[in-house]
């Protein structure tokens, strides 16, 4: 049974997942690239990311914590300034 993208993609349509699905839920998160299963499930083009209380771990471990590890957070002029990862 083909999913819902892989029937648009094979229509011709371009398919685009942006921010956060369920369709990868689990330990393994969507890795780095936000690549797992996406192929698989007919999507062209992709910025995922994981659930809001898996995201914030030691180190990033999908695009939009790597996007938020690269971004300053408080003022210029903040001793303490960290990322927003």
């Amino acid at each position: 049974v083909p999913t819902w993208y892989q029937a648009l993609r094979d229509a011709g349509y371009h398919t685009m997942l942006v921010g956060k699905d369920d369709l990868t839920q689990s330990l393994a998160g969507t890795h780095l690239d936000g690549s797992r299963h996406a192929v698989d499930l007919g999507i062209n083009d992709w910025f995922r990311m994981q659930d809001k209380y898996v995201t914030y771990r030691r180190v990033p471990w999908d695009e939009f914590g790597i996007s938020m590890a690269g971004r300053p957070c408080g003022l210029l002029n903040s001793i303490n300034r960290v990322n927003l990862f």
